[in-house]
């Protein structure tokens, strides 16, 4: 019994020894991982990217209409319900939109037709659940104002848009057989029985869309229009959202506008998410990026970057035309600048603007005069703090430096454990004969 309150007094001791070396390495190895993951935000995505891809998600089948224009959102809500998608559709009021996470959309279609429609203050809780695994198609000039603010770098948004009337579009290059079924094969087409005396909104193409990950399903048809005119698109998706510009409402729309608008909704439902990875992957990297060009039916090209840090950002565009224009656009307004293009524009990013948004754009215009055959080539050079992910030799190093400390507590603990418990402990010896 002596033997044992010994030993029990002797494991308390020590123990209080092992325990603090066992706090110590917790706080040292935990401690360091959380400050080093939050000092380098890229972390998580290096470490996920050491993993085997996650397959794809795709969206529930329900779908919200949230609006507080009740004969819009009941036109377009007997649309869907009328064609049998074998979906289900319900319906919010603006007000009522911070319950929109409890319906589990795959879907959320916004807007209203009042052009003049006071843009909507989303709760944080709200923009967390539109920016994560939703798809969003927005509706009109509000649904522009909502895309802007869940996706501000997208080429979707108010920022990018100019008022729209006419309905008659041309559909774009590369669409899905889903996207294009029951449509005419070529030629354009009215999506309404008139066009909009209410002015909706059409996207900009910034010379072309899909050089900043997007993609143009109708493009607004102008048949007076210059051979060289910019392009603007009435409906078109880029990530998990949509525009689809117009703020007429459905009971107006014509058998092939009806058509293409069943088929949007259709084609987000039935397309998997956008990753994360795949939506980085439209951001331009800091570096060199030469022999580009603009010219007729692209004046233009828009670069998406997504600025990490605070500093300095240097944009150069060389090129032998004097008549090119450089615009930049960050998440304030005050980050507008519109520059003539040179060797190095250099532009501060401020905490304040990453408060805001991490997504700039990057715009280079030709301004002179074009003719069919104008292409006028530059180099342009992007200079910015990254927040691109970890290398994957980056990413084994530090999970090395982790594993390794792990190791080196679990060893020191053994190492404390057998000097100073493990002499202690009782011993049963075998009795003399």
């Amino acid at each position: 019994m002596a033997d044992l309150a010994s030993w029990l007094a002797s494991l308390v001791s020590n123990g209080k020894a092992v325990l603090q070396v066992a706090t110590s390495f917790l706080l040292l190895f935990g401690g360091g991982g959380y400050l080093f993951g939050f000092h380098v935000p890229q972390l998580p995505a290096a470490i996920q990217s050491l993993l085997p891809p996650r397959p794809a998600t795709m969206p529930a089948q329900g779908v919200v209409i949230v609006s507080s224009d009740d004969l819009m959102a009941n036109s377009y809500n007997t649309l869907l319900n009328d064609l049998t998608l074998n979906i289900r559709v319900n319906r919010l009021d603006t007000s009522q939109i911070d319950a929109l996470p409890d319906y589990k959309p795959g879907l959320v279609i916004i807007g209203s037709s009042n052009p003049q429609t006071d843009n909507l203050n989303l709760s944080p809780a709200v923009m967390r659940f539109l920016s994560g695994n939703v798809k969003v198609l927005g509706v009109g000039v509000q649904g522009a104002f909502i895309l802007n603010q869940i996706a501000p770098g997208s080429p979707l948004t108010s920022r990018n848009s100019v008022g729209l009337n006419n309905s008659e579009v041309i559909l774009g290059h590369g669409l899905s057989s889903r996207m294009l079924a029951r449509l005419p094969a070529g030629g354009s087409f009215h999506l309404y029985s008139h066009d909009d005396t209410e002015p909706g909104v059409a996207i900009y193409d910034g010379g072309s869309l899909e050089n900043q990950g997007a993609r143009g399903i109708a493009r607004v048809w102008d048949a007076a229009a210059d051979e060289c005119s910019a392009h603007y698109w009435a409906v078109a998706t880029q990530g998990n959202n949509a525009l689809w510009g117009y703020t007429l409402n459905a009971n107006e729309l014509t058998p092939e506008g009806s058509q293409l608008f069943v088929n949007t909704v259709e084609d987000m439902l039935e397309t998997p998410f956008a990753s994360q990875e795949s939506q980085q992957q439209q951001y331009f990297p800091p570096g060199p990026h030469n022999n580009r060009s603009v010219g007729c039916h692209y004046p233009s090209n828009t670069y998406r970057i997504r600025v990490g840090g605070t500093g300095t950002m240097h944009i150069g565009v060389q090129s032998k035309s004097n008549a090119l224009q450089v615009k930049i656009f960050g998440p304030l307004n005050t980050d507008t600048v519109v520059k003539p293009a040179g060797r190095d524009i250099q532009i501060p990013v401020s905490q304040q603007s990453l408060d805001k948004g991490r997504e700039w754009t990057v715009t280079v215009i030709y301004t002179g005069a074009m003719t069919v055959g104008t292409t006028i080539y530059y180099d342009l050079t992007l200079d910015y703090q990254s927040s691109s992910p970890l290398s994957v030799h980056e990413a084994l190093w530090v999970i090395g430096m982790i594993v390794a400390g792990a190791l080196a507590g679990i060893i020191a603990l053994a190492w404390l454990f057998l000097r100073h418990v493990w002499p202690r402990l009782p011993r049963h010896q075998a009795a003399a004969h």
